[in-house]
């Protein structure tokens, strides 16, 4: 598992947050949050972001089981439809442990719902072991939309915390199209990608008839607009520039190439695990 930022809490969880045990032992979560003697997952399982897991025991998800978090609806965008939207301080998350105030994620350039990742909370007075796949994704809505931030995992444990599954809190690629949007925010703290710039259009040719050579598109490093077409003429246009991570069209003999496209980039969430912890008396 990866991406895992270990964060010290610093007083240790009272008793009370690992739940009172009145649902019993757990193998179904799809109804979402849960107090629970104990939790063992049995198949694949998809719950609402804003979910807390607590469990007076262990907690496992099973190899060739799957944990989906669904996407929330986030906040509606605070900045241009081009900048990439503000991240949560991940300090302010650690002050919300055991809680149901995480604050949502800022959604990205075209402000769709339903995009960014949820967020969970596993809180077990035990052992956690993910065996199987847990997932909080962010999703790009549209193809000339940003990517939404990835998703949040919190993971309090009194015991060890361990397995050999998959933790996916990815954020989402944006599409390099013309008209590209920025990124949504993410938990890691960080502001999402910004829509970058087109290259501009090829030049135009001679007005000779002559089969002149046509230009080159140049290469570029992060996509933005679309960049302008070349002048139609009858000799060799000249290629189109690079976009900061598309290419511009190469020229034709008809006129020059077209920039390259743009779009913007992902952002990963974020994982939280405390472990080892003990009760207060």
């Amino acid at each position: 598992m990866s991406k895992i930022r270990t964060k010290e809490i610093e007083y240790a969880p009272s008793p009370d947050m690992y739940g009172d045990g009145s649902d019993g032992a757990v193998g179904n979560l799809s109804s979402g949050s849960t107090e629970a003697t104990s939790v063992s997952t049995t198949s694949t399982h998809g719950i609402g972001s804003g979910a807390i897991v607590r469990s007076q025991g262990n907690v496992a998800i099973n190899e060739g089981d799957s944990l989906q978090i669904q996407q929330q609806d986030g906040i509606a965008r605070q900045s241009d439809a081009e900048i990439g939207s503000e991240g949560i301080d991940p300090d302010i998350i650690m002050n919300m442990i055991g809680t149901s105030f995480i604050p949502p994620l800022e959604r990205e350039g075209t402000d769709a719902t339903g995009a960014c990742g949820g967020w969970v909370q596993i809180i077990a007075d035990g052992n956690v072991s993910i065996n199987g796949i847990l997932q909080a994704k962010g999703l790009a809505p549209a193809t000339n939309a940003g990517g939404a931030g990835g998703g949040l995992v919190i993971i309090v444990c009194s015991g060890s915390f361990d397995g050999s599954g998959t933790i996916d809190i990815s954020g989402a690629v944006a599409g390099a199209t013309a008209n590209g949007k920025g990124g949504g925010g993410s938990y890691s703290g960080r502001r999402g990608g910004h829509a970058g710039y087109g290259g501009s259009g090829g030049g135009a040719g001679t007005n000779d008839s002559g089969d002149a050579s046509a230009g080159t598109g140049g290469a570029g490093f992060v996509a933005g607009n679309a960049g302008g077409t070349g002048g139609q003429t009858d000799g060799g246009g000249g290629g189109g520039g690079g976009a900061l991570a598309e290419a511009g069209s190469n020229g034709a003999a008809s006129g020059g190439g077209g920039g390259g496209d743009g779009g913007s980039n992902e952002l990963s969430g974020e994982i939280f695990v405390a472990q080892n912890l003990q009760n207060q008396t």
